[in-house]
């Protein structure tokens, strides 16, 4: 069902969430909200990324909770991402989490901490209904194909005459999110994990790549005062500092706890106040600056009016970061990055196109292990560039060219095959990590595939045929986006393949069977019944090469198919008739046998797997034995009487279905 509003909060938060939407859903806005919106069957996790990217606003119940929330945190990152239109409504006086704070920084905040609650709702919808009233293309940067309702369209347009005052701020707000709050251009981190990869870099001499270094002197700080009433202050601030790194600041006057202090945008507008921090009795404290380098100011608040009192300019410049790497390098293989960075938590460098967006690369490595990183390059070749990327990915502080050369490769084998054999395979290549071998279709793409393995370096690798007679490639694929980098024809042919046993046999009875075929690795020989697919059977062993072959019949009288299948597809390779008479035995022993004492049993002939004689009352199933002996490789053993005189039975019952083969009376003395 389309949605315009997904609602984002802590499970503990229900009570306030099912609160707003109710609210929004009844002004017309349909929302979205978990648990209630994931239909049975679909993942948690899928269900939450597929509502975000198809909606326009998200909702966020900002409480102690929801700041703690790893849940929170990654859907407020994940809508920052797709350039959704975050609006946090706060319903408690929480700071927010240093991670929670470079999303929101940028946002305007709802309060929502006093008890009138409808009195927050309803400047809530005005507020969705303003942002969902404009373009789409206004709000968000990425092409989505999804637009308002309808019905919210048309209850925002009713909702005017009454809320103007609300709306304007409101559309003061959406100028802001689309283009003049720093923190919806900070960094939102790597979606995918790290990965250690083996070096495969091209040796070439390496080149450094620089961003501007500071030309301006951080360490300056100027003071600034404001006055409200009585009161009378002083705010000491940088002029110019370091993207990302602590700006300290100190406080001098008639301070009060409640005041507090944000770095916007200088053009942003002042309710901009998002990642704010309380002055309450410190006489210094550190606000972080943007990752994304321009013009802003540290804006000092009264808390009672939170109007600005002062206003400080702050030029956010890019730190000085060095690259140094080879000039070439393999594709799939590992570079080496020499570095110099401020190496904030969470910085990482790339490899990307560059026309890629700072958030957009082929691969990625944390810088959080020290210089040098290993950065793994593309599979596929050309021209590229190494970035230092801040925490986020929302800029690139250094960038420098790579280029990307195709590795030679190659896969050779002998061009006729019979099906399911088990090949080796000569290559040359990078072996890189999670390079393979495939047989496979040769229209089919790098990705699909009959049979697979693995290279190692310096071995050949052995590699299963199709068991499908027909023309193939076997091919060198590339471990990360499946390239085929080198392909060679094979033609396979179906094996000659025949099975012979007896005639007949009685159930149970061991089989000796002769075979010819491939014995490739797993094919099996089995006893199936006519008319059966191929991998149905009632038993099976493997077909051995060199290995002489018994199976045992069926315990079931009736006619059967002994057969050779192959071990993948399980396709019917060769087969033959047989047929399982009933089987006849006949049990010697005592007839008169004192309670608990053992006593001699014997029976026709050797018995197969599983079969055995045990001792019952009469009357009773063949579950119900009360003593027994297995019969397999002999034609006597031993069985204890039961301790209670009276009559009882012997009986002679099969290994699988339990059927009775003989039966004989014991008398217990």
């Amino acid at each position: 069902m389309a949605h315009d509003v997904f609602i984002s909060h802590s499970s503990e938060d229900k009570v306030v969430a099912d609160a707003v939407t109710a609210a929004v859903e009844q002004a017309g806005f349909r929302c979205w909200i978990a648990p209630r919106d994931i239909r049975p069957g679909d993942s948690w996790g899928g269900s939450i990324i597929d509502a975000i990217g198809g909606s326009r606003v998200m909702v966020v119940i900002f409480s102690a909770r929801s700041n703690d929330s790893k849940q929170v945190m990654r859907e407020v990152e994940r809508a920052v991402q797709l350039d959704v239109v975050v609006v946090p409504f706060r319903i408690e006086d929480v700071q927010p989490s240093r991670d929670m704070e470079y999303f929101l920084s940028a946002t305007h905040w709802l309060d929502a901490m006093s008890p009138a609650l409808d009195d927050h709702l309803n400047e809530l919808v005005t507020t969705i209904g303003s942002i969902l009233e404009r373009p789409e293309s206004e709000t968000k940067t990425k092409n989505k194909k999804h637009k308002a309702s309808p019905a919210a369209k048309a209850a925002a347009r009713a909702s005017k005459p009454s809320i103007m005052p609300k709306l304007i701020g409101g559309l003061l707000l959406l100028a802001l999110v689309a283009g003049g709050g720093w923190y919806l251009a900070q960094p939102s981190g790597p979606e995918k994990a790290p990965q250690t990869i083996a070096d495969k870099a091209t040796s070439a001499t390496p080149t450094t790549t620089s961003a501007s270094p500071a030309a301006t002197d951080t360490a300056v700080v100027v003071p600034s005062s404001g006055a409200v009433g009585d009161r009378k202050l002083e705010l000491g601030a940088p002029q110019t500092v370091d993207a990302a790194s602590a700006v300290t600041l100190t406080m001098n006057g008639d301070t009060l706890e409640k005041d507090y202090v944000v770095i916007a945008k200088r053009d942003a507008n002042d309710s901009v106040t998002g990642g704010y921090k309380r002055i309450g009795s410190a006489a210094t404290l550190d606000l972080n600056a943007p990752a994304v380098a321009g013009d802003y100011e540290v804006r000092y608040y009264d808390g009672e009016t939170k109007k600005v009192i002062i206003r400080s300019a702050l030029k956010v410049q890019v730190p000085s970061v060095t690259l140094a790497a080879a000039d070439q390098a393999t594709a799939g293989g590992n570079l080496s990055v020499e570095w110099t960075a401020p190496n904030y938590k969470g910085d990482y460098l790339t490899v990307a196109l560059a026309a890629d967006k700072p958030n957009a690369y082929a691969n990625y490595s944390y810088t959080r292990n020290g210089s040098p990183t290993e950065l793994r390059m593309p599979d596929e070749a050309g021209e590229y560039e190494i970035r230092y990327v801040p925490y986020g990915g929302k800029t690139v502080w250094a960038n420098r060219p790579i280029k990307v050369l195709q590795p030679q490769t190659s896969a050779t084998l002998d061009a006729n095959q019979q099906a399911g054999a088990e090949v080796m395979v000569k290559w040359t290549g990078p072996a890189n990590k999670g390079d393979f071998l495939t047989v496979a279709n040769p229209d089919a793409p790098g990705k699909d595939y009959e049979n697979y393995a693995y290279v190692r370096a310096g071995k050949d690798t052995k590699l299963k045929m199709p068991e499908i007679p027909g023309d193939f490639e076997v091919r060198y694929i590339s471990g990360q986006k499946k390239l085929i980098w080198a392909r060679s024809p094979v033609s396979i042919a179906t094996p000659e393949v025949s099975v012979s046993a007896v005639a007949q046999a009685e159930a149970g009875a061991t089989v000796k069977v002769d075979w010819q075929g491939p014995g490739n690795s797993r094919d099996l020989i089995t006893v199936a019944d006519p008319g059966s697919e191929a991998k149905q059977y009632r038993s099976y062993v493997y077909a051995r090469p060199g290995t002489a072959t018994t199976m045992q019949m069926p315990d079931i009288p009736g006619s059967y198919k002994i057969r050779y299948v192959s071990a993948q597809k399980k396709l019917l390779w060769a087969e033959h008739a047989i047929t399982v008479t009933p089987r006849s035995e006949t049990l010697t022993h005592p007839a008169t046998v004192k309670a608990g004492e053992r006593f001699e049993i014997g029976w026709q002939a050797a018995g197969g797997k599983g079969e055995w004689i045990g001792v019952f009352k009469p009357d009773t199933d063949n579950s119900k034995q009360l003593t027994y002996v297995y019969t397999q490789g002999k034609t006597r053993g031993r069985l204890a009487a039961p301790k209670e005189p009276g009559k009882y039975q012997l009986r002679y019952v099969s290994s699988k279905e339990k059927l009775t083969w003989a039966t004989s009376e014991l008398i217990v003395e």
